[in-house]
């Protein structure tokens, strides 16, 4: 048999990636546990099973993911651990895209119920246009995101009555995208999209951060300020590199304070045609890449575009030429 000690988080890889094709999706969460002082264990369901109720329940904290699986997300045996980690006071957070879809829209009654009386959610259609977040004011984790972009996979909109909202849907469904709930014997984190779909990385890890910390697990974004004594003393924005560019190029900016930021692309009729992050940061240098792509993921023609970055109390703007 297995034999491990307690430990503060659970990786749970349920991706149903038989044959590598999502193999990364690992990493993203892997990433974020990187150089932080927790003990952590990576299962992945594939190839080990599903993790028994001895090992989840030395876990403080589950983070639990589907990915693309959109036919057997959670089965009934996966259901019925993940019920006695509840129920023996667990902190869980789920997050996939095809959750509701699978278990709700088209699962039989068992699954209703366990996505109602665990997940506390109800699945109330399917945006196929909707892929801007916003989080939710004064929430412990979604306060101070705006309009996050997913990419174009499907995405879940929910409905509930006994948990609070973090994230929602921006634009014309503005439903729920994300819950948590406290009460009873457990705490629970459901986000109707995976981190794979977020397609600006830096608020991810974030994310993350606020999700452990509010199940309980404090996991703190790492502090290298022994390593870079050094802030930047001002705003900055520097010119893109390689400018011209065909199809991708980088943008970097120096961030004095914390701060919330914006970072647009606008055409030369000044029309926007992509935001690459729209989100709180903290003070330091920061890198983005952009594939010369807009908001709805049409590759933009040859041309001169200007990059603007805003911050609470500055803006700096600057050009650069897309050349095919």
């Amino acid at each position: 048999p297995l034999i491990v000690n307690d430990f503060d988080i659970l990786i749970v890889d349920d991706d149903a990636d038989t044959d590598n094709t999502n193999s990364d999706y690992e990493n993203l969460y892997l990433a974020f546990l990187a150089n932080k002082e927790v003990s952590y264990m990576y299962w992945d369901n594939a190839s080990l099973d599903i993790p028994s109720n001895d090992i989840i329940d030395k876990a403080s904290a589950v983070i639990w993911f589907t990915g693309d699986d959109s036919t057997n997300t959670l089965t009934s045996d996966e259901q019925n651990v993940i019920t006695h980690y509840l129920d023996n006071a667990g902190n869980l957070a789920i997050m996939g895209q095809y959750l509701g879809y699978d278990l709700y829209e088209n699962g039989d009654a068992n699954d209703q119920s366990f996505y109602q009386n665990y997940l506390h959610s109800t699945f109330a259609t399917n945006p196929s246009t909707s892929h801007w977040l916003n989080g939710v004011a004064s929430d412990p984790i979604g306060d101070g995101y705006s309009y996050l972009q997913l990419d174009a996979r499907r995405t879940g909109e929910l409905t509930t009555t006994s948990a609070d909202p973090v994230f929602e849907w921006a634009y014309e469904h503005e439903g729920i995208a994300g819950l948590r709930y406290s009460g009873g014997s457990h705490k629970l984190v459901y986000y109707a999209f995976g981190m794979e779909n977020l397609m600006d990385e830096s608020p991810r890890n974030e994310i993350l951060d606020k999700t452990a910390n509010w199940l309980g697990v404090t996991v703190g974004i790492e502090d290298n300020t022994e390593e870079n004594p050094i802030l930047p003393k001002e705003l900055s924005l520097s010119q893109n590199y390689p400018n011209p560019f065909n199809p991708q190029t980088t943008i970097t900016y120096n961030l004095p304070t914390n701060t919330n930021i914006c970072l647009s692309i606008y055409n030369v009729n000044g029309q926007l045609v992509r935001t690459l992050t729209n989100t709180k940061q903290n003070a330091g240098t920061y890198s983005i890449e952009w594939n010369g792509k807009d908001n709805n993921n049409n590759i933009l023609s040859s041309g001169l575009y200007f990059y603007r970055l805003d911050t609470d109390n500055e803006s700096i703007t600057r050009k650069m030429l897309l050349l095919k």
